[in-house]
C-alpha cells in the first residue's frame, strides 16, 4: 500500500505471513553479525599472538623463577615429587579449588 504524505510517496510494509513469528535471520542480519564477530575477534587474537610472544623471547630464567615463587601461594598440592598421573589429578584438584574459592567469593 501507499499513501501520499506531502506529496512523497512512502511505501508501507506488511509482515508476509509465512515468516510471521520465525526467528529466521535475514542474510542482511546474518552479515551484521559476522562483521560484529571479526570486529572483536581480529584484535583480540593479535593482542593474544603478541603477548604470547613477548613472554616466550622477553621472558628470562630469573623472571620466570620469579614468577613461579609468586603464584606458588595458590598452590594447593606439592606436585614436585609426583608422577604425570598423580600430576595431572592434583593439578585438576587445585584449578578446582580456586574456581570454587572464586564462585564463592562472587
Amino acid at each position: 500500500m501507499s499513501q501520499s504524505e506531502a506529496g512523497v510517496e512512502v511505501e508501507q510494509q506488511q509482515p508476509s505471513s509465512n515468516n510471521a513469528g520465525s526467528n529466521d535471520l535475514s542474510l542482511e542480519e546474518l552479515l551484521y553479525s559476522s562483521s560484529s564477530f571479526h570486529a572483536i575477534a581480529v584484535p583480540v587474537t593479535i593482542t593474544m599472538i603478541l603477548s604470547s610472544l613477548v613472554v616466550r623471547y622477553v621472558n628470562t630464567e630469573e623472571t620466570i623463577r620469579e614468577t613461579q615463587q609468586a603464584l606458588s601461594v595458590y598452590e594447593a598440592f606439592d606436585t614436585d615429587d609426583a608422577g604425570t598421573a598423580k600430576t595431572l589429578g592434583l593439578s585438576l584438584l587445585n584449578g578446582l579449588i580456586m574456581v570454587s574459592v572464586i564462585g564463592g567469593m562472587t
